[in-house]
């Protein structure tokens, strides 16, 4: 539950140890939920960056499944 990040109004996702087939295995399925991505990266490695244009779908896809002390998680 905690690997990712607020960041303004959306959020990250660390992929760190994550092959770039995955990465790319995990836009796709992304994108069938009209949630776009862009990879970025930190020193520790990749991360999916949630377009703000697509929050809204991303925040009601995973908001049931968000424990309440993560919940500060989401912007």
């Amino acid at each position: 539950m905690d690997d990712g990040t607020k960041h303004r109004d959306t959020v990250d996702i660390s992929v760190h140890n994550f092959s770039p087939v995955s990465i790319e295995t995990l836009r796709k399925q992304l994108l069938k939920f009209s949630i776009e991505t862009t990879i970025n990266s930190d020193s520790k490695g990749a991360r999916l960056y949630v377009l703000k244009k697509s929050y809204p779908n991303f925040k009601t896809l995973v908001k049931p499944y968000i424990v309440k002390c993560m919940a500060y998680k989401l912007p």
